[in-house]
């Protein structure tokens, strides 16, 4: 599944806020989010906000899907929520009951979400819904490796 939206950053861009989690929205704007207090911002390329998407979500990672959803990991609440960026409504905001910490979220080619579960460290597949499908792979180290879990 090829993605229909692409932004190519080709310099940086100064905020007024520290953001850490961002996903393109069009060509011209992202979805900007900083997790240790809740908020999630439309920027231009330029930094300007905007306007404000969400003050209840602590995004660790965002995704816009291809039907132009943002798909949010929380980390307050441990949950996953899929907002309408039209109108900035949640579609749906719950946890899902296999997946303790959701950090990273990705798209897999058959158009279910790949969510990264920091504290169990395992990877799961789940609905664009949010439903629960499968667990794809957990760290053999297990919850106490001394190694790190990232998604790319």
């Amino acid at each position: 599944m090829s993605h229909p939206m692409k932004a190519r950053l080709k310099r940086s861009i100064d905020t007024a806020k520290p953001y850490q989690a961002i996903a393109a929205v069009t060509t011209q704007t992202l979805a900007v989010g900083y997790w240790f207090c809740a908020g999630i911002d439309l920027i231009d390329l330029s930094g300007r906000i905007l306007r404000q998407l969400s003050s209840t979500l602590f995004p660790c990672s965002m995704l816009t899907t291809p039907d132009g959803f943002l798909m949010v990991p929380s980390h307050m609440g441990d949950s996953i929520a899929k907002m309408n960026l039209d109108d900035k409504t949640i579609v749906f905001h719950h946890k899902v009951e296999q997946i303790k910490n959701p950090r990273g979220i990705a798209y897999a080619m058959d158009g279910s979400l790949i969510v990264v579960d920091e504290t169990m460290r395992t990877l799961h597949l789940i609905r664009p819904n949010g439903v629960w499908l499968k667990k794809l792979w957990t760290d053999p180290g297990g919850q106490d490796a001394d190694d790190e879990l990232w998604l790319e």
